[in-house]
């Protein structure tokens, strides 16, 4: 279901450019709920949010601060990741780096 999220915002995004919209007019009035508030989730909200579409988030956790050594894993951001992550907000990746273990 995100990639077809993404799919379509891409789609719409696309639509949008060659119509002429620029900027947040692109998604206004569109509306998008995205199931999961993991990193895809996070991120497909987030784009369909800055091209201006209202966005809900839903996720299963009740508290997202919670860490469950059972489940734990760690995140490895590969370098389209990090592209994608610094696109969607050129200071994230800084962030992300500031607060993170590297792996080399």
């Amino acid at each position: 279901r995100r990639s077809a999220l993404h799919a379509a915002a891409s789609n719409r995004s696309s639509a949008a450019r060659a119509s002429g919209e620029t900027g947040s007019s692109a998604g206004s009035g569109s509306v998008a709920l995205v199931v999961g508030a993991g990193p895809a989730g996070l991120a497909t909200a987030l784009m369909l949010a800055k091209e201006g579409w209202q966005v809900t988030v839903v996720e299963k956790s009740v508290d997202l601060t919670s860490y469950d050594p059972g489940r734990g894993f760690m995140y490895l951001i590969d370098g389209r990741g990090q592209n994608c992550l610094s696109q969607l907000s050129p200071d994230l990746m800084e962030r992300l780096k500031s607060s993170s273990v590297s792996m080399m």
